[in-house]
């Protein structure tokens, strides 16, 4: 299998938007049901300050790390690494696609449901609360993502959706993924309730083994974790840029 990934650079801007159902992956959707709140933008620091630095102020090394993750989503430079990915992958599909049987598996959370308000609102993961915030059912798609699977969708290349989510999730992902308007998929697989390996690796190859048993092809799979890609059957393995979190 070959990986194809991209690295990252320093934070230079910040853009907080709220109550889009679809973004580009440099804007971050809360999707909360509260009253509106204006959009906060925080500027590219300059060679000097607007205004002098007060003793208020933080010290940067105090930011919250989650919170620089997200800043990093954020920037102009990982937007475009991020878009980079995304037309290599169309690439790869295009001089596949003509592949007997030919399918693409995607990741979704990160991968085409942006779930960064979750991360902005708790600032780590606990199954819980990811659960309940997953219920909503309101998960914005990253725009160049969804714009891929639609191409895929047009060149009548079957897409297969294997998640981490847990069964139990199975309705509200099917109805987070209907508000992206007419997407079609072949297939929707997601971590049994009794899965008990901490890795993902086991469950998501044993997906794409059981493709490549029931006859399809897999050219590609697309994810951003390592984990979405390793345990063989994945074809051309394409990891998107991820620096909230990792999954082994």
């Amino acid at each position: 299998m070959r990986l194809f990934r991209v690295s990252f650079t320093p934070v230079v801007a910040v853009m907080l938007a709220l109550g889009a159902a679809t973004s580009g992956y440099a804007t971050l959707t809360a999707g909360v049901r509260a009253e509106p709140t204006p959009p906060v933008t925080l500027t590219a620091p300059m060679t000097a300050p607007a205004s002098p630095v007060t003793p208020q102020d933080p010290p940067a090394a105090t930011q919250d790390p989650m919170d620089q993750a997200l800043a990093q989503t954020l920037t102009q430079d990982f937007r475009e690494q991020f878009a980079a990915v995304i037309a290599y992958a169309r690439q790869t599909a295009r001089a596949q696609g003509r592949t007997r049987n030919a399918v693409v598996v995607l990741d979704l959370d990160e991968t085409l449901m942006d779930m960064r308000a979750y991360y902005l609102t708790y600032k780590r993961y606990d199954p819980a609360l990811f659960n309940a915030w997953a219920l909503r059912a309101d998960a914005p798609a990253i725009a160049e993502t969804l714009a891929f699977v639609r191409w895929l969708n047009a060149r009548g290349i079957p897409v297969y959706f294997v998640t981490g989510r847990r069964e139990h999730l199975r309705a509200v992902t099917v109805k987070n993924l209907a508000r992206y308007g007419g997407l079609r998929y072949a297939g929707l697989f997601m971590k049994p309730e009794a899965y008990a390996d901490p890795s993902a690796v086991a469950f998501k190859s044993g997906v794409r083994r059981r493709l490549e048993a029931a006859g399809k092809r897999v050219i590609l799979s697309l994810g951003d974790q390592a984990s979405d890609l390793r345990g063989g059957h994945a074809g051309v393995g394409i990891k998107l840029p991820n620096p909230l979190y990792s999954i082994p």
